[in-house]
Order: C-alpha cells, then structure tokens, then sequence
C-alpha cells in the first residue's frame, strides 16, 4: 500500500532495466542500519535502502500508519500477508505486546532474508515469519518476479517473466479453527482476491476483525477477478467498506460499487479498510 505508487513508477521498461542492474549490484546496505519508526531495519537492495528512508521520514504511507497504529491494540492477533521486508510486522509486534501474536507472510526469498534479519535485530519474540504467498488453497505457486522489490506476483504479466517456485497457503488452512484473528493487512499487488477466497471462515468466524488492504481494480482483473464482485463478498460476510485518504488518514464510506470501481483506473488504486459489523473501532458511530 504505501509503495505502491512508487511502484507504479517503474512500469517503463527502461525505468525497470535499470532498476534490475543496480539492484544486481552488491553494494553493502546490510551493513547500513536505518532507524525507521525505533527500529532498526537493514537492506541488501538499492530499492529496498531506499524504502527504508522513505519509511522512515513518511514519504509514503504516514496516514495509513497512523490509523492501523489507532486500530492495532495490545493483546492482539494479526495477519501482515504481503510482509515484505518488515516494516509493517514490526509496528504490529510491537503494537500487540508480548500477550498478542503476528504472522507476517512473505513468499519472495530475497525479501523474506531480509525480513528475518529486520526481526533478528528488534526484540520481539511475538512474530512468526512464514515464507509463503496466500491464496485461495494450500499447494505450490509461482512468484513472477519484478525488478522492484514490493511489485512481485503469483500471475504471470507477460511472457518471458522470470519465476520461482514457492508455497502457498490458505490462511483457513494454516490457522486452526477457533483462532481469533483482531487486524489484517494485505498488500499483495492483485492477488488480493486469490487470498480472501481462502480466509472465508476466518473472516466470518472473528466479529469486529479489521482489515486494511490495497484496492488495485487492473491487478485484480490481470489475476482474474473482478473488482466488484471482490467488494460485494465482503459486504455479505458482513464488512462495511471505507477508503482511507493517504494524505490525512480520513475514512469515507465505498459507496456504490461500481462508481467507486470506475473511479480507479489503468494503475489507480485505493487503500480498502473493511470493518467486520460496520463499526469503526475508534468511534462509537456506526458505519452508514
């Protein structure tokens, strides 16, 4: 969500060429520590140094931080599916306390090193880190591979895209039954409704579960779904739906499906947050 304008930017394949050769060279940013929001967090990649220090001074994503900081509470159970190198995995575990647990998912073999390292260098023993995409079922998968860091894809968008193997998971088949789930954050690049398919019991089975998650209509059609019908299944499990402003952190109500859908074309994309019950967990007003 907070890169994803960023990596909008390196849709040119020039952009992306030479993105893909300075990401090849091996300078030492791991041994270039950055204290981004009290932790410290390191790099191997020139893209992921960077996103360090974009973290860092609020260059992307302040808004959304503060309003998943309002929702993430001490004792809490929290999904981060789309992990990346961390940033976010480290705010919810420190957020949750020692009483409250994180699963931060990500497939990526380059990221999710990084991702261990970041959890190795902050004190918390409340993260599990599971190096595999969700999905729709259980099994096998292939990672298409961008030459930025957050852009990467379990659906091919064009031929001759590098691959790597990779698992998938159902998070109703990794979690057990009966495990509360307080806070979601996904952040998958399109393939955001391959993993609601497989997370329906676990979002029917936790009254007042949050949701945050990046509303992108052309990744979800490129992975063979159609934004509306992504918001309507939500709406029948019971989630109001409310956009977040990126520049104030303010949320307003979806509305029409359609209309909103419209709104967002070609790269246009919006942060989704979806409320179980309709009750926004800051206020006592109902959602409309």
């Amino acid at each position: 969500m907070i890169e994803s304008a960023a990596s909008r930017i390196v849709q040119s394949s020039i952009v992306k060429h030479v993105l893909a050769l300075v990401n090849r060279v091996p300078l030492p940013f791991h041994r270039l520590p950055v204290t981004v929001h009290g932790h410290r967090m390191v790099a191997r990649t020139l893209d992921r140094f960077l996103a360090l220090w974009f973290w860092k001074f609020g260059v992307f994503g302040a808004a959304e931080i503060g309003l998943l900081g309002r929702v993430c509470r001490e004792g809490m159970s929290v999904l981060d599916i789309g992990a990346n190198v961390g940033f976010h995995t480290l705010l919810f575990a420190r957020a949750v306390g020692a009483g409250g647990r994180v699963w931060a998912f990500e497939p990526d073999p380059e990221n999710f090193t990084m991702l261990l390292r970041n959890l190795e260098l902050n004190p918390y023993r409340n993260v599990t880190a599971v190096p595999s995409a969700v999905g729709a079922a259980t099994g096998k998968a292939s990672l298409y591979r961008s030459s930025f860091h957050c852009d990467h894809r379990v659906y091919r968008t064009r031929e001759g895209q590098p691959s790597v193997p990779v698992d998938m998971v159902s998070v109703d088949e990794f979690l057990s039954p009966g495990q509360r789930v307080d806070l979601v954050k996904m952040d998958i690049q399109g393939a955001e409704g391959m993993a609601l398919r497989g997370m329906r019991r676990t979002l029917a089975s936790n009254p007042g579960l949050v949701m945050s998650m990046e509303f992108w209509p052309e990744g979800l059609r490129k992975a063979g779904f159609r934004p509306e019908e992504v918001l309507s299944d939500l709406e029948r499990l019971g989630f109001a739906l409310f956009r977040i402003d990126e520049r104030t952190g303010d949320v307003e109500g979806v509305g029409n499906a359609g209309t909103f859908v419209g709104s967002l074309t070609g790269p246009g994309y919006a942060t989704l947050l979806a409320v179980s019950g309709g009750r926004l967990p800051w206020t006592e007003t109902p959602a409309p």
